[in-house]
């Protein structure tokens, strides 16, 4: 078994979004961040299908000893319920703020869910059913992290014999770098990190040089050539601000609930504090911001603010009552009649914001930062493009096609689309633009292109791997770093050998050919007979070896001699955990090591079924170039079935020996799984994906031969079949030979 660490990129790999990484260590693996691409279906920009982008957990084939979360933004912890819910008994682990937080966010991503979609279970639910957020999740989440909240800077043993340590690190409460060691291996995870002290945050804390083998880091601005100025950004806040309450206006800010609108609200405290701004100007929290605040306050021991004698609360305009927003407060039981339609309750809300932002002059920090369509910021920034004594500011990263980036780009007089309302049925709305005091500041909490370079020197680590990038701004980055430090540029999916033998050795699986030697017990048969001993153990079958000609003593060391092995070709050698089996594959693997090659041992589990073990040699094939193959057995009729399926599923060049010793390609499909069975049985297979109402389904998989049971799953939560992974390939190759056939047939 591999003891070298691998890293797999489920998410946030050439993308800011999604982020997900996972650690396997041998037997063990661990789960770095669970999130989700924050998309919304209201906007055309941003399409239904990234509301629920999450990472590629399939990858997830086994239980994480442990997830660790760095912090608590969306794309961070977003599909948190999803791997709880596969994972239940799994721990999670973060530091005592982003517990406390955690619950809290994700409880705001459920409500929105249901907002733009009340009915989310009833889409396609073979998918969608398994993001939506239930409150039970919600709550065995924050059991878990009451459980396993860790204060900064204090070591922690997770299962499996890996440490962690979180390092706080200025991007927002609660935020932290994850130092792990293992075996003298030291990786450090930077999750997202600004190098400089924030308004609330104190300054991130970093690694020993020279002490990290790995830098996993984020790369948001590794290509912006415009470095952050955080003291320009501050001065360009309180001019903006003061210029529109001269002018006899309101600033509607967007924010991001946790983070950006507390440091806001300390910029502008320092603001007034300095004389900058006036002393009884109001700011307003609207939205989730407002609650985020309260955990704040409750955690001030984690903040080091800019001001001295700061006090949140006070800088903070009194909670405006229901009276005055009567659609915004909390629900109350509405009159008798008909309910007012979605353009007459955005009218209404319109007209109050309106009104809201003349009365006097006042900031209003309002989530969220992306403008989604209903939220207050939604609001306020509709009225404002409308109205030039009004500003409207920007402070975060704004994507050119979301609304926010096509705002800014407008010009007076301007049509911009702003996405349909969030109720069912929703008119799409549009806006004139009248006002051109909308700009953006940078005032962010990423780290900027000198701080990730001089981040990288101060920690002088052997190789570096960024991530949570677009890719030009990670090429831009590595252009930076290549000649004095290793960089790797791993995309979705891509799995990094990381190895601490000296610089440069994190090897990128998806460049590297594989063969994967599907094995049989013929070594072990053929030992036994010779030597006359019922159970041979390594020494017998070593001593074997040596007398005779490995070539010819089994058929495993027959068919990798006799195949040509690309260079540079990793060898895995798959097989079953019995002992025998066992005692094989460290044999091969000695063999092989004399040669020169990488040999990686691999168990299936005990009582596998052939889908299992076909989608376990996929796993490894899935790590690896495009042009691996598969290696099979011909003495083992089992191992060589499991072999074939995978070659079948994957489209992979499958090699065996024939009757004379020979490696041939063999990609058919055995007599017992001929495809024609799916045509045969399509009536059954139809009763078992769409039964009769209130049907149970589950007899009419003993009606199927066995071979086709395997290609499908039933779900206990919806009561429902589905295909199964393997299942749906096999279909995919049926269909494809049909039209093959009816295209020779004319």
């Amino acid at each position: 078994m591999n003891t070298q660490p691998l890293l797999t990129i489920l998410g946030g790999g050439h993308e800011i979004g999604a982020n997900c990484y996972l650690l396997e260590w041998g037997a063990d693996s661990y789960l770095l961040d669970a999130g989700r691409h924050p998309g919304i279906r209201g906007d055309e920009e941003h399409p239904w299908r990234e509301f629920f982008s999450l990472p590629d957990l399939d990858r997830l084939t086994r239980a994480p000893r442990a997830i660790l979360i760095s912090h608590a933004h969306q794309d961070h912890i977003g599909s948190l319920p999803v791997v709880s819910r596969l994972f239940p008994e799994t721990p999670i682990y973060t530091t005592t703020a982003s517990a406390a937080l955690i619950p809290l966010m994700l409880a705001d991503a459920s409500r929105i869910q249901q907002l733009y979609d009340p009915k989310a279970r009833s889409y396609r639910p073979d998918y969608y059913w398994e993001t939506f957020l239930d409150r039970e999740d919600i709550e065995a989440i924050a059991a878990n992290l009451r459980l396993h909240a860790v204060e900064p800077r204090s070591p922690v043993d997770l299962p499996g014999g890996l440490r962690a340590v979180f390092l706080p690190n200025s991007h927002v409460l609660g935020s932290a770098g994850i130092l792990l060691e293992r075996e003298d291996y030291r990786l450090f995870y930077t999750g997202d990190f600004s190098l400089s002290k924030q308004e609330l945050h104190p300054a991130t804390v970093l690694p020993p040089p020279d002490s990290v083998d790995t830098l996993l880091m984020e790369s948001t601005y590794g290509g912006k050539s415009d470095e952050l100025d955080r003291a320009q950004a501050h001065r360009e806040l309180g001019d903006f601000v003061a210029a529109r309450v001269a002018a006899g206006g309101s600033v509607v800010i967007p924010v991001f609930a946790l983070g950006r609108a507390q440091d806001l609200l300390a910029a502008l405290g320092r603001h007034k504090a300095e004389g900058r701004l006036p002393a009884d100007l109001p700011v307003h929290l609207f939205g989730l911001a407002r609650t985020v605040t309260e955990i704040y306050l409750h955690q001030q021991r984690h903040l080091a603010p800019n001001l001295a004698g700061l006090d949140l609360r006070r800088e903070l305009a009194p909670r405006l009552n229901d009276e005055r927003w009567p659609l915004l407060g909390p629900r109350r039981p509405r009159p008798q009649g008909k309910r007012p339609s979605a353009v007459q309750e955005d009218q209404e809300a319109l007209r109050q914001m309106r009104s809201f932002l003349d009365e006097r002059p006042r900031v209003v920090l309002a989530t969220s930062g992306m403008l989604n369509p209903g939220s207050m910021a939604w609001l306020g920034a509709r009225v404002v493009a409308e109205d030039e004594r009004h500003g409207l500011l920007f402070v975060g990263y704004l994507p050119p096609q979301s609304l926010g980036g096509r705002l800014l780009a407008a010009r007076p007089g301007d049509s911009v689309s702003l996405g349909r309302l969030p109720r069912a049925g929703g008119a799409r709305l549009h806006l004139a633009v009248r006002n051109p005091h909308m700009r953006r500041v940078s005032y962010s909490a990423h780290a900027s292109r000198t701080e990730l370079v001089r981040t990288v020197e101060q920690i002088s680590p052997k190789n570096v791997i960024l991530v949570h990038g677009d890719q030009s701004a990670r090429e831009q980055l590595e252009d930076w770093l290549e000649h004095r430090y290793p960089v790797h540029l791993p995309s979705r999916r891509g799995t990094l050998q990381l190895n601490n033998d000296g610089p440069d050795h994190v090897q990128d699986l998806g460049l590297i050919p594989a063969l994967v030697l599907v094995h049989g017990r013929s070594l072990w048969e053929r030992a036994a007979a010779a030597l006359r001993v019922a159970d041979p153990d390594e020494e017998q079958l070593r001593a074997w070896l040596e007398r005779e000609n490995a070539v010819q003593a089994s058929v495993e060391t027959a068919l990798l001699a006799r195949h040509p092995i690309p260079i540079g070709a990793w060898i895995h050698l798959v097989g079953g955990a019995a002992a025998p089996s066992r005692r094989i594959r460290a044999v091969l693997a000695e063999w092989l090591g004399g040669q020169r090659l990488v040999v990686h041992e691999h168990a299936l589990p005990i009582g596998c079924t052939l889908r299992q073990a076909g989608e376990a040699v996929a796993d490894l094939l899935a790590l690896h170039a495009r042009h691996s193959q598969v290696l099979a057995c011909a003495d083992d009729p089992g191992l060589q079935l499991k072999a074939v399926l995978t070659a079948v599923t994957l489209d992979r060049r499958l090699v065996t020996l024939n009757e004379r010793c020979l490696p041939e390609s063999a990609g058919h499909l055995p007599l017992g799984l001929d495809l024609s069975l799916f045509r045969s049985h399509a009536g059954t297979i139809e009763d078992l994906l769409f039964p009769a109402a209130s049907e149970d389904p589950r007899p009419h998989l003993e009606r199927l031969p066995a071979p086709l049971r395997d290609c499908f799953e039933y779900d206990e939560d919806m009561h429902r079949f589905a295909w199964s992974d393997y299942g749906r390939l096999l279909r995919q190759r049926w269909l494809k030979d049909l039209d093959e056939e009816i295209l020779v047939a004319g």
